[in-house]
């Protein structure tokens, strides 16, 4: 049987040095993060965490069956573990950050669900986060038909959907740029034009969310 030292060589680990697990791990340590940070919830990172799920399963199973041949193995086999451990407390910080936007937004995304399919929020949900947000709003309508809205007149014993509050999209955030700008545009349709010049890499700026909306889905600027 192999050594467990074989396991931990570049191409079959999910470090820094193994190219696809190290661009899946860099993917979602920057969608965890900008997904902490927008007041939206952003596109499912899919690829990445089945990527992740995928590697970790398969290393912790042939880490796991190497690590009984002798001392030095179980050794390694430790620091190879805290490893996945860290990548698998991203993945289910990342699932953990989503849902519980998914609660607290859960109202605004059942009334995008019946819209336009192109663009929309509840769309780039993953299948189990649709049905997640489907069961939660069901039961905190019923729990508030059942507490107070049965008591109140015809007219007010359901809260409709369009009354749902959108994210806010005016929210400042803190941003950085992954490549240098001339000029972005902060204006909106209805106000003067206002313009911010010369936008580095390195440097940390605080503007309004919808301003650089498009540019996080691009992945031109991450947030902080």
């Amino acid at each position: 049987m192999a050594d467990l030292s074989e396991f931990l060589t570049p191409s079959a680990t999910v470090d820094e040095d193994d190219q696809d697990g190290a661009d899946a791990l860099k993917t979602l340590r920057a969608a965890w993060i900008n997904e902490k940070c927008a007041p939206e919830l952003l596109r499912y990172e899919e690829e990445a965490v089945n990527s992740l799920n995928t590697l970790v399963h398969q290393q912790e199973a042939d880490a796991k069956e190497g690590a009984h041949l002798n001392v030095q193995n179980k050794f390694h086999f430790n620091i190879y573990s805290m490893e996945i451990e860290r990548i698998k407390y991203l993945l289910a910080n990342y699932l953990r950050t989503r849902l519980w936007k998914v609660e607290a937004q859960a109202r605004y995304l059942m009334s995008q669900r019946d819209e336009d399919p192109v663009d929309n929020v509840f769309y780039q949900l993953a299948a189990s986060e649709q049905a997640f947000c489907q069961q939660y709003y069901h039961l905190i309508q019923e729990h508030a038909e059942r507490a107070f809205l049965s008591q109140l007149g015809e007219n007010f014993a359901k809260v409709p959907d369009a009354a749902a509050a959108p994210p806010n999209l005016n929210a400042h955030v803190f941003c950085k740029f992954s490549q240098a700008m001339d000029q972005l545009d902060l204006a909106e349709d209805d106000e003067e034009e206002m313009v911010i010049n010369n936008l580095e890499v390195d440097d940390i700026y605080i503007l309004r969310y919808k301003a650089i909306r498009q540019l996080l889905q691009d992945g031109r600027v991450h947030l902080l």
